[in-house]
């Protein structure tokens, strides 16, 4: 997946994502693709709002390819790299607005391209993250299930992607049984995501399968034994259950991997946390980082 991924839950959970003419003079087809190409970096650099102005300029060239349902057809061959480049323009303008947190003008900028190219699997993929994003987590796993009709089957990584951000639209619904059952399905796919594994885990704590629930933070952390959340997340589960002194090893060693990785607001979040549940219990092991 591409990582971005990520819903951190504090003290219950920390949970959590992309995208995949000939014109009718040279010149132009030129500089449609080195616009798009413009705007494709800008999204990579963060400069996100300068991305929607160079890739409406792309868009603002053709604009009945926005009704591209009823104007596709008159295109022949010969366009078919302009109808590419819109498509990309939209795709990609949508992202940037989904960055922004500009979520209805994702939705419209994936909608009209999937509209272009209704085989694709990123517009789907895409508003399903956008509807996710203005929690409407129904509507999310609508666009997920389409996702999953046109994705290819040899495409494993976006299939485990597809279900694990299904996977967190029903957590987000309190459906923990469908969450977990997506999760495995994803880790059947990508069984070295360690994401898959630790939302796994947040999704059995919040069922109540506290065993199996520290099992996936295991394995999570046997994948990447850097992230930091599946050692909170376990060392909150040992402490609910009276496991002290692990409870408080998994709590430390989270700590210092949040001030190793330079996360020091989550550091020191951390150790707050720690202290307060110190100062309910007495001989505990040294707190020191």
């Amino acid at each position: 997946m591409n990582y971005i991924k990520l819903l951190l839950l504090f003290v219950l959970c920390w949970c959590l994502q992309f995208t995949s003419a000939r014109a009718e003079t040279i010149n132009n087809n030129s500089s449609l693709h080195n616009l798009l190409q413009s705007g494709i970096a800008q999204i990579e650099q963060g400069d996100l709002e300068q991305a929607q102005h160079t890739l409406t300029e792309i868009i603002d060239r053709h604009p009945e390819l926005s009704h591209v349902s009823t104007n596709y057809n008159l295109y022949d061959k010969r366009s078919n790299e302009i109808v590419n480049s819109i498509q990309l323009a939209y795709l990609h303008r949508g992202l940037a607005a989904y960055r922004l947190g500009k979520y209805q003008l994702a939705l419209a900028d994936f909608d009209v391209a999937q509209k272009i190219y209704p085989w694709q699997v990123e517009p789907y993929y895409n508003m399903g993250l956008a509807w996710s994003g203005q929690r409407e987590y129904e509507e999310a796993i609508a666009q997920y299930n389409l996702a999953l009709t046109q994705v290819s089957s040899q495409d494993e990584t976006k299939i485990a992607d597809i279900y694990n951000d299904r996977g967190l639209a029903y957590l987000n619904l309190h459906n923990f049984a469908a969450a977990i059952s997506d999760f495995n399905l994803g880790l059947r796919y990508q069984g070295n995501n360690s994401w898959l594994y630790y939302n796994r885990g947040c999704a059995c704590h919040r069922y109540g399968d506290y065993a199996q629930a520290i099992n996936s933070f295991s394995q999570a952390l046997a994948v990447n034994p850097n992230q930091s959340e599946a050692y909170i997340n376990r060392g909150l589960i040992h402490y609910h259950l009276g496991h002290i002194e692990i409870a408080f090893a998994d709590l430390n060693a989270g700590a210092k991997s949040f001030y190793s990785q330079g996360k020091m607001v989550d550091f020191e979040k951390v150790m707050e946390l720690i202290k307060q549940m110190h100062s309910k219990i007495s001989d505990l092991p040294s707190l020191a980082v």
